[in-house]
């Protein structure tokens, strides 16, 4: 990931895209992220991403078809499906995200 090489988390108007929701379980030097993005036509696209300090988060998120187009209400079930398999470390940051996926 660079400059030279747009990724949609970092980069997302390259994309024609913007970030509506994200959150990130993890702490410290590490990520365990889940974002949600919408294009300029309204459509929306999720992925996750994790790891340690040494990648960047979605790096190897350089097109959008490196992401997942959903509806809304498939973007729910599919963070809540990420959520119930880990534990999460920051209740208000899980209530910001479902607050967000429902204004969807």
């Amino acid at each position: 990931m660079g400059w030279g090489t747009p990724d949609t988390y970092y980069q997302p108007e390259k994309f024609g895209l913007s970030i509506v929701a994200e959150t990130d379980q993890s702490g410290s030097y590490e990520f365990d992220m889940f974002v949600v993005w919408q294009d300029v036509n309204g459509n929306y696209y999720w992925a996750t991403d994790s790891g340690c300090s040494c990648p960047s988060p979605f790096e190897n998120h350089t097109s959008v078809a490196h992401l997942t187009a959903d509806s809304a209400s498939d973007i729910m079930r599919e963070y809540s499906n990420w959520y119930d398999e880990r534990y999460f470390k920051y209740e208000s940051s899980h209530s910001e995200m479902l607050a967000k996926l429902m204004a969807l």
